[in-house]
């Protein structure tokens, strides 16, 4: 084996290795919250599409922080905002798109005495044609698809004075063709954890 040979494969496993550990210890500070353990408060769920609509939410999932901050909630839900994934989301009407390959709008931002719920949603740019090409070949034996888009929320609720649940809900969009193809584990394992990040990240607010 060649020493080239050699360095590309040690570090391949310690790349691999490296995010293993980060993938356990995220896992373990922010494991999934039920969708049915969503507080009251919550909309995604009212945007999810009609059980006879040619789209459907193929799974959700749902990160939870609790954090003591003298933040408003509003100034937490922003900080969360300022994720760059998600500031490229948050353009204006259904008109309005993020540059590169992904388009979005704020859907709502609702803001109550004791919550505040911000809800994104995404899309693939049609002129990409990524979801078309998926489709293809999953029509041909490929055993996975390729998701439409998803919603994303941001939910700030207040449980104590200056002490505040943050919720991040990710849910994905797929075309329903009834055959159960969706994104391969580990993808969905790489989402989840972009879930996490963000979570992790955008409530370190003082």
């Amino acid at each position: 084996m060649s020493v080239l040979r050699k360095i590309s494969m040690y570090s391949a496993l310690i790349g691999f290795g490296g995010y293993f550990v980060l993938h356990q210890q995220l896992k373990k500070k922010y494991p999934d919250v039920p969708l049915y353990n969503l507080p009251d408060s919550t909309h995604i769920k009212s945007t999810f599409p009609p059980s006879n609509s040619k789209t459907y939410i193929a799974y959700c999932d749902t990160f939870k922080t609790t954090i003591t901050t003298t933040a408003s909630k509003s100034q937490i839900a922003d900080s969360v905002l300022k994720w760059p994934t998600l500031q490229n989301l948050q353009t204006d009407g259904p008109s309005s798109t993020a540059t590169g390959a992904i388009t979005g709008e704020k859907v709502s931002r609702t803001s109550k005495p004791k919550y505040e719920s911000v809800i994104l949603k995404w899309n693939w740019a049609p002129s990409s044609h990524i979801v078309s090409t998926f489709e293809w070949l999953a029509g041909y034996g490929y055993p996975w698809r390729l998701m439409n888009g998803g919603y994303h929320e941001i939910l700030v609720q207040q449980v104590g004075e200056n002490t505040y649940d943050v919720y991040f809900v990710t849910a994905h969009e797929y075309n329903n063709l009834r055959d159960g193809k969706v994104i391969p584990g580990f993808m969905q394992a790489l989402h989840k954890d972009f879930g996490r990040l963000v979570l992790h990240f955008g409530t370190q607010i003082k």
